[in-house]
């Protein structure tokens, strides 16, 4: 699932993201894997999206191709993703980290497995938060409060020092997603 905030956004009736018939293969020591073909789609101020199929459809590939997340064989073939008046695609390493976190995020399909076990849930995003802006400790710990909140993590406060498996499955899924 991706979310797209709306800070600085465009006007109401343009799109904050859109995809152009976009593409992406998996090369292999065999023929190709097309696991995504000619999608479009466009996402306003605001809305949220879920991306929903069956296993192996593409949901993924497609999530991780929006951001630039593919790896290994993984590689957009054709298409184009923007960011308000950005293509994505052709953002630098530095720019596209920024975006990361800040404006667009992706929320894996299995969570869990993107938090740190070994680390408490608030610590994590803190450093997060950290990572993506210019905030003090204090500061990026009440904005923790303040996203772990949103997410529906009750009593954000008692929750920061958690570990991932001490939280709901519904609470985890959430936590990840910042």
């Amino acid at each position: 699932m991706s979310h797209v905030t709306q800070e600085q956004g465009p006007a109401a009736n343009e799109p904050i993201l859109s995809v152009e018939d976009l593409s992406v293969v998996y090369e292999t020591n065999e023929d190709p894997v097309r696991a995504v073909r000619d999608v479009s789609l466009e996402i306003q101020p605001g809305e949220t999206l879920g991306i929903a199929g069956e296993s192996g459809s593409g949901k993924s590939t497609l999530s991780l191709a929006l951001l630039r997340y593919l790896a290994g064989s993984g590689r957009v073939t054709s298409g184009d993703v923007r960011y308000r008046d950005q293509s994505i695609l052709e953002l630098s390493e530095k720019e596209l980290s920024s975006l990361r976190g800040n404006d667009i995020a992706h929320v894996p399909q299995n969570p869990k497995t993107s938090l740190n076990p070994a680390l408490r849930v608030g610590t994590q995003i803190t450093e997060t938060i950290r990572a993506h802006r210019d905030v003090s400790k204090a500061e990026a710990r009440e904005q923790t409060y303040d996203v772990m909140q949103e997410v529906n993590i009750p009593d954000p406060q008692s929750n920061f020092d958690q570990y991932p498996h001490e939280l709901s499955g519904a609470s985890n899924s959430a936590s990840s997603s910042h």
